[in-house]
């Protein structure tokens, strides 16, 4: 593994979360010369404890509206990032842990950064689910970035 991180995975998400894991992320990348990998994950049931089901047959003409709402968000987040920020969307269709390490794996990330959704919010069981299952089975280091606090109007 290089000194530093020259390729960082990092999944996106809708929420606070993944904004601030997507701001770190960038953040890295753009001080180590990096290159950024933005992650969309469409969900798929898992066929049995977080195995990896085969993705559908005919993917590039696959028409999901779940694809087009993930590939609009990567478009959106990759529009965002500070100019000099070298970066690249990647699509996988799979439950989000096991997706998350293979495209790490397969992608030769050397980093990769995990939002962590704060304890109240409703998506915190399966999110941290993801979180741990990507810190146990990532063969490279793993940064988990927590929530911002809620401002104080919420």
């Amino acid at each position: 593994m290089p000194a530093s991180p020259q390729r960082i995975l990092v999944p996106v998400e809708s929420g606070p979360a993944s904004d601030a894991a997507v701001a770190h992320a960038a953040a890295l990348a753009a001080a180590l010369d990096g290159e950024l990998l933005l992650l969309g994950v469409v969900p798929l049931p898992a066929l049995g404890p977080l195995t990896l089901p085969p993705e559908p047959d005919g993917m590039a003409d696959h028409e999901d509206p779940e694809d087009r709402l993930t590939l609009r968000r990567l478009g959106r987040t990759q529009a965002r990032l500070a100019s000099g920020v070298r970066s690249r969307r990647c699509l996988r269709w799979a439950p989000a842990g096991p997706a998350i390490v293979s495209a790490a794996r397969q992608e030769d990330a050397n980093l990769v950064v995990v939002p962590r959704e704060p304890a109240h919010s409703l998506a915190h069981p399966l999110r941290e689910a993801t979180e741990r299952h990507v810190v146990q089975h990532s063969s490279v280091p793993v940064l988990v970035v927590p929530a911002p606090p809620p401002s104080s109007g919420e």
